[in-house]
């Protein structure tokens, strides 16, 4: 890396910075990509149909939500390693990647267009993925316009679990008279099922 002083004009300096920026959203993006074309090339297909009973055996596993295609067992760590990753880690990657691309379309057209970061919308895969295949097109269609980060975190994560309460409010409901009964304390949920901590 360069020095880490900087000797530019403040125009100069956020230039750089918006450059930098963009470049950062650009490289996170292809990476995305390069993942939903990396678990295409490890469809169920890649699996051999007869070890595949064998104890221990590479098997396709659905690491998405509903909706989203197989993949080999193996292949998100493979992609791991070299996103110096842990296995899990790649999983999870590959998981929101594919629910990015079959179950929030919307989402996905707009960090393909570079409009929402990796951050934004891998949130919103990670909270949809326990809710059916209409479910999450209904976050999705309520979601994609706001997710380009310009309204807070807080304002973001809020937006995210009351699409996702509209989307299914008898599970919400069921959650919080669960909670209720449990531990008396429904003061904090999130509409997809996890308590905060």
């Amino acid at each position: 890396m360069q020095e880490d002083r900087y000797d530019l004009p403040e125009g100069d300096l956020l230039d750089r910075v918006d450059a930098l920026h963009q470049h950062r959203r650009r490289t996170s993006a292809e990476i995305l990509l390069l993942v939903s074309e990396f678990a295409k090339q490890h469809s169920p297909d890649t699996v051999d149909p007869i070890t595949v009973r064998l104890p221990g055996r590479q098997r396709p596993v659905r690491l998405g939500g509903e909706g989203t295609p197989l993949v080999a067992e193996s292949a998100p760590a493979v992609l791991a390693a070299r996103l110096q990753l842990s296995a899990y880690a790649g999983g999870r990657l590959v998981a929101d990647v594919l629910d990015l691309e079959h179950r929030l379309p919307h989402l996905w057209a707009r960090v393909r267009a570079l409009e929402v970061d990796e951050q934004h919308a891998r949130f919103v895969a990670k909270k949809t993925r326990g809710l059916t295949v209409e479910e999450a097109a209904y976050v999705d269609a309520r979601i994609a316009p706001s997710a380009d980060g310009r309204m807070s975190w807080t304002r973001f994560e809020t937006l995210v679990e009351a699409a996702i309460t509209a989307a299914d409010p008898d599970a919400t409901v069921a959650y919080l008279a669960e909670a209720l009964l449990t531990t008396g304390d429904d003061t904090r949920w999130t509409p997809a099922g996890s308590r905060r901590a």
